[in-house]
């Protein structure tokens, strides 16, 4: 440990005296379309069980007023959706579950977009050795002063959402460990839902949103002697919002034993406040690859709002 850093701080001071030239810091010539491939994702969601997929978002920045974003998401595997189709018993109305569908557009509005001077650290050369069976690796870096830009922004928008959830996972239809019931309709008269153990069925969801988002962005090159062109360049976008739910739709279900029955489910337990932490990163002045975290509570229904998701896309910067 010891060594490790007496090393690094070698190299370091090391690369302090390298002689460079600063050829570009600013942090305001960014690419203003962003296309994020997104091959790969990963939801986790309370009652909804696990989903995997790919999508695509779309980042327009407008200057130093604001920014445009667009995020779509499909399960090309859906967890609850397979349980659902091996159900027998029971089916939704139209026969079909459709797999985890997202659509997001929402927009940023800055009230603050400030430039202040750090230092940064750009990595003139690396290089990796192995020994032990153990992979070790070094950098030489040099501290440049740089321009860093911090955004404070109003981020509003809305986001729908379609999904299977699992009846099992949800209190108002718990009645024992191996009956669920809730209050539905059953050829146009009200009684008791009973459903079995394992059902699934189809929720979708309207959410508007609203909050504050964080940016940092840098863009500095140099031109260092022996080593040529080197950068430390990045864009992150950190925002915490509320959500709140005008719609949540439960789906009607249909029972296949014996004699057709018509389910009309509207639970007393929805849950239509939530919130999300979410964390983006990205490369502002050239293609890379791109991710993207969200963490929090999603509206929807009560004791399986919890959420979380990963995204890793690539990023292609264009304009």
């Amino acid at each position: 440990m010891v060594a490790a850093f007496v090393l690094a701080a070698a190299i370091s001071a090391n690369a302090q005296n390298i002689s460079y030239k600063v050829t570009e810091d600013d942090p305001y010539a960014i690419k203003k379309l962003g296309v994020h491939i997104d091959p790969y994702w990963m939801d986790v969601w309370g009652a909804n069980s696990l989903k995997f997929g790919a999508g695509a978002r779309v980042d327009y920045h407008l200057g130093r007023l604001g920014s445009i974003h667009l995020d779509i998401r499909k399960a090309y595997l859906d967890l609850g959706e397979l349980n659902t189709r091996e159900n027998t018993e029971w089916v939704s109305k139209s026969g079909k579950f459709k797999k985890f569908f997202y659509i997001e557009p929402h927009i940023a509005f800055h009230l603050s977009d400030k430039v202040k001077s750090q230092y940064m650290n750009v990595v003139l050369s690396s290089n990796s050795y192995s020994y032990g069976g153990y992979t070790y690796s070094s950098s030489k870096y040099i501290s440049v002063p740089g321009s860093l830009r911090k955004i404070i922004a109003l981020h509003a928008g809305f986001y729908s959402l379609t999904s299977t959830y699992n009846a099992g996972a949800v209190s108002s239809f718990a009645n024992n460990d191996s009956i669920l019931s809730a209050v539905g309709t059953k050829n146009g008269k009200d009684t008791t839902l009973f459903l079995p153990g394992g059902t699934y069925g189809h929720i979708t969801t309207g959410v508007l949103l609203a909050g504050f988002s964080f940016k940092k962005i840098k863009n500095l090159w140099i031109n260092a002697d022996g080593y040529g062109n080197a950068g430390h360049t990045g864009y992150t976008d950190f925002y915490i919002d509320l959500l709140f739910a005008p719609v949540i739709k439960l789906s009607n279900m249909l029972q296949n034993a014996g004699e057709t029955n018509e389910w009309k489910i509207d639970s007393e337990e929805k849950k239509r406040l939530g919130w999300r932490l979410t964390w983006a990163k990205k490369k502002p002045m050239r293609s890379a690859v791109s991710y993207k975290f969200e963490i929090g509570q999603r509206p929807g229904l009560k004791g399986g709002s919890f959420f979380f998701n990963m995204i890793f896309g690539y990023n292609i910067a264009a304009m």
